[in-house]
């Protein structure tokens, strides 16, 4: 059988974006927690410094607490992002080896 490189790639990147679509809305959803979360801390922080209820000092410390935060939750999504690389990795590399084995003519 011929093997229809041009078709079997196309092939590949349908099966990588199908594999990574499920991830990207998971991560999408994380990402939309993760800014509502700080978006209330930083609202807070900023009233707290600008009505002077609390000093540079304090603010400045809640600040590296949120900046520590940030640094967790990317790291998280790094998580998430790493898992659906591999999915869409995956999937490609079974849409390609299924494609020559069957050029080859051993069946799947």
């Amino acid at each position: 059988m011929k093997f229809n490189f041009k078709e079997t790639f196309s092939n590949m990147l349908g099966a990588a974006k199908n594999a990574a679509a499920g991830e990207w809305k998971q991560t999408k959803k994380m990402l939309d927690q993760f800014f509502e979360i700080n978006k209330k801390h930083l609202e807070l922080i900023a009233g707290q410094y600008i009505k002077g209820e609390i000093d540079k000092v304090k603010f400045e410390y809640r600040l590296n607490e949120l900046k520590e935060n940030f640094e967790l939750q990317a790291l998280a999504l790094n998580v998430v992002a790493k898992v659906a690389a591999q999915n869409a990795a995956n999937a490609a590399i079974e849409v390609f080896e299924k494609a020559v084995k069957v050029a080859v003519g051993i069946g799947i």
